[in-house]
């Protein structure tokens, strides 16, 4: 209901710059909402705790800025329970989002080596085989776990 009220007060602060303002009571119809409900949520104060959310704000902001805007709403989470001042994930999240607070994302990481592609292969120094004379006859590893592989003949190479 507030976002309806949010929408309608936005309208009302654009009537002198807006050349077809449709008025309140309009508005009102519109969004499916009372014009006494209105001018009551316009009236009423400040809760507790919209004052303590727009005092997180101010803390997840600085957060931010001290992050040089790279902290998600993870991190902004955990900082602000360092600093004693325990909050959920998701509060800061929407708190992050109401502030339009978007965290930069760090570069892709970039290659550094290109393969040579006229480099020759790399010479096989301890001698490998992995021909066999029929299938499963040779089983290559590194024999430590010889409880796992099946007994068979040994092949002279």
């Amino acid at each position: 209901m507030n976002d309806r009220y949010d929408v309608i007060d936005g309208e009302v602060g654009l009537k002198n710059v807006i050349e077809n303002y449709i008025g309140i009571r309009r508005m009102c119809e519109l969004m499916e909402v009372s014009k006494s409900g209105y001018y009551e949520w316009k009236a009423r104060e400040i809760s507790d705790t919209q004052l303590r959310q727009q005092a997180l704000t101010v803390m997840i902001k600085k957060i931010f800025v001290d992050s040089r805007q790279t902290y998600g709403y993870r991190r902004v989470a955990a900082e602000l329970a360092r600093r004693g001042r325990p909050t959920g994930h998701e509060l800061v999240r929407k708190l992050m989002r109401a502030a339009d607070l978007h965290p930069k994302q760090s570069k892709a990481y970039k290659r550094t080596t290109v393969q040579d592609v006229d480099a020759a292969p790399a010479p096989d120094l301890v001698r490998r085989d992995f021909t066999a004379p029929a299938p499963g006859r040779r089983l290559v590893g590194s024999g430590s776990r010889g409880h796992f592989s099946p007994r068979l003949p040994r092949i002279p190479a």
